[in-house]
């Protein structure tokens, strides 16, 4: 929380993600953390509006070595249209970050994939 108001203030903390033969940051996740007043914590909501988590991530890569990052989607946000090409707008608009991977904390149901004219397949590994 913000002092003195209502109003919850974000931010996003960075995991590095390391090389095991080399100990090279290859690149980082990015963590949404809400403050709140004894610390910093899990957010109560992690489905940010996209203006939000721009702001954020690009806060975040400003202080970031390595310019790859792995950013983690709600499946609300993966299968909202606008946001994601909005996203995909905002990384060709930024030369600097060289690489980002999106990972999914849900996944959108059966019809909502449909809708979106994703197909789903399930690998034989065998």
């Amino acid at each position: 929380m913000v002092a003195g108001t209502d109003e919850v203030e974000n931010t996003f903390f960075a995991q590095p993600i390391i090389n095991i033969d080399t100990g090279a940051t290859m690149r980082y996740e990015l963590l949404l953390r809400e403050r709140r007043p004894d610390g910093w914590h899990l957010p109560s909501s992690f489905g940010l509006p996209f203006v939000e988590a721009r702001r954020l991530l690009l806060a975040a890569l400003s202080h970031l070595d390595v310019k790859q990052i792995d950013l983690n989607l709600t499946a609300a946000q993966f299968a909202n249209a606008r946001f994601i090409n909005r996203l995909v707008e905002l990384k060709l608009a930024t030369p600097e970050l060289v690489h980002m991977n999106v990972e999914l904390t849900g996944t959108p149901s059966i019809v909502t994939l449909q809708q979106m004219g994703v197909l789903l397949s399930q690998a034989d590994i065998h």
